[in-house]
């Protein structure tokens, strides 16, 4: 079952990634289990300074993930430059 198509994924990776990290916080943030039962928190979880934290928390992890996007990139980039320096430098 393919919801999105592939390409609508890759160009809005991060938006998609905000929005689930938000829905994420916000649901976990809703309700809290007892042993009585569910206990819901839907004045406190729809506060502004409550939906500010969750801003804040999902906008922390898309910094997060562009900066682990940012690593990769160098960390292929010069490995790549590694191998090429080898391969040039090869007797044969």
């Amino acid at each position: 079952m393919n919801l999105l198509p592939i390409n609508f994924i890759t160009r809005h990776q991060a938006k998609l990634l905000f929005i689930v990290v938000l829905g994420h916080v916000t649901i976990l943030d809703l309700f809290y289990v007892t042993y009585a039962g569910p206990i819901f928190f839907w004045q406190e979880n729809f506060q502004a300074f409550t939906m500010l934290i969750h801003l804040t928390v999902a906008s922390l992890t898309l910094v997060f993930y562009f900066l682990l996007i940012k690593l990769m990139t160098r960390f292929r980039a010069s490995n790549s430059a590694k191998q090429m320096q080898s391969s040039n430098s090869s007797p044969y």
